[in-house]
C-alpha cells in the first residue's frame, strides 16, 4: 500500500525551531526495526551512495504532496471509510491550499529519492510527545524504505519525546507496518472524520534510548 498512516484530524502546534531542517541521508536498504540512536547521518546525500533525502517541505512541494495523497487515498481507505468521507478529507487536509495551511501549523517532512518526491509525513508537537499525523508514500517508490526514512526523521525532531500515531480500526496492513518497527498498540480513540464516526488504535514508540519515557495518558 502507499501509506503508513491515517487520514489526519486538524493540525496541532508547530514543532519548535524556525531554521531549516538538517538534510538526513538514509541508506536505501534500511528496513526492519527503527534505530534508537544515531543510525542515520546528517550529511549530504552524495556521500551515502544510493540515498534517500528527508527534509522539511516548502511551497514548491505542495503539488507533489497533494498528488501523492490523492494517489493513495482510495487504495488505502476504500471499504474502511465512506466514499464521501475520503473525498472530503482530500479537500480538507490534502489539497495544496490545505497543505499550505498545515505547513504553518505543523512540520511536514518530505522524502526525496533521485530528486523526486517519494513521500511525506506530517508531525505535530503535543507538549511532551510527538504525533505522527500522517505518512503518505508514492506507490511507485519503495514504500517500506520511504516510510522508514520518514519515521526515523520524525523521531529525530525530538528524541526525548514519545512518538505516536493513530491507525484506523480495521487497517491491518498499516498496524502491521508500525508493529514491525517497534510501535506498541495502545488505547482506542473514538471521534469523527468529516462527519463520519471512526475508531482508531493509538500506536506508541517510546523515546530513544537514554531518554525517560514521557507520560502519554
Amino acid at each position: 500500500r502507499g501509506t503508513q498512516g491515517g487520514i489526519p484530524e486538524p493540525p496541532g502546534v508547530k514543532i519548535p525551531g524556525s531554521g531549516p531542517a538538517p538534510v538526513v541521508s538514509v541508506r536505501s536498504d534500511m528496513t526492519g526495526r527503527l534505530p534508537t540512536t544515531g543510525a542515520i547521518a546528517h550529511d549530504q546525500a552524495s556521500s551515502v551512495g544510493s540515498a534517500m533525502i528527508v527534509r522539511r517541505a516548502g511551497p514548491e512541494d505542495l503539488a507533489s504532496l497533494a498528488r501523492i495523497a490523492q494517489q493513495v487515498a482510495w487504495e488505502d481507505y476504500e471499504g474502511l471509510l465512506d466514499e464521501a468521507t475520503i473525498s472530503q478529507a482530500q479537500i480538507d487536509y490534502y489539497s495544496p491550499v490545505a497543505l499550505a495551511r498545515r505547513m504553518l501549523e505543523a512540520t511536514i517532512l518530505v522524502a526525496e529519492h533521485e530528486s523526486e518526491v517519494a513521500g511525506f509525513a506530517i508531525v505535530q508537537a503535543e507538549a511532551t510527545r510527538l504525533r505522527l499525523a500522517a505518512v503518505a508514500v508514492d506507490p511507485a517508490s519503495s514504500p517500506a524504505e520511504t516510510g522508514d526514512a520518514l519515521i526515523v526523521s520524525a523521531r529525530q525532531l525530538d528524541p526525548a519525546a514519545a512518538l505516536y500515531t493513530d491507525v484506523l480500526a480495521g487497517h491491518r496492513d498499516v498496524a502491521a507496518f508500525y508493529a514491525e518497527r517497534g510501535f506498541v498498540a495502545g488505547e482506542s480513540v473514538s471521534g469523527r472524520l468529516c462527519g463520519q464516526a471512526v475508531v482508531r488504535r493509538r500506536w506508541w514508540l517510546p523515546p530513544a534510548a537514554g531518554f525517560a519515557m514521557a507520560g502519554h495518558g
